[in-house]
């Protein structure tokens, strides 16, 4: 994965700020209920309670869930960013 990332966004590796490597962490998958709210129910990427800051993730967004929810939910916060960007500043 870090080599397609060289590939797609040189330079990444001198913003890194903390790495991890874990390679025995247990992953423990939930899945979208219906009695839980299934999909609609889920968080945002724009509800993260912070301004500015945006939920990107694999159970983020009423559009999808796992891979496709993570790539759902970074389109959206990407939108939401650029619809922040192309707002005028007040000072």
């Amino acid at each position: 994965m870090e080599e397609w990332l060289d590939l797609i966004q040189p330079g990444w590796r001198a913003e890194v700020v903390e790495k991890q490597f874990l390679p025995h962490l247990q992953v423990t998958g939930g899945m979208v209920q219906a009695r839980t709210g299934g999909l609609s129910a889920m968080p945002q990427p724009e509800h993260s309670g912070v301004a500015n800051v945006f939920l990107v993730g694999d159970w983020i967004g009423s559009e999808a869930h796992l891979a496709g929810a993570s790539f759902a939910s970074a389109r959206r916060a990407a939108q939401s960013v650029l619809q922040y960007t192309r707002q005028p500043v007040s000072v």
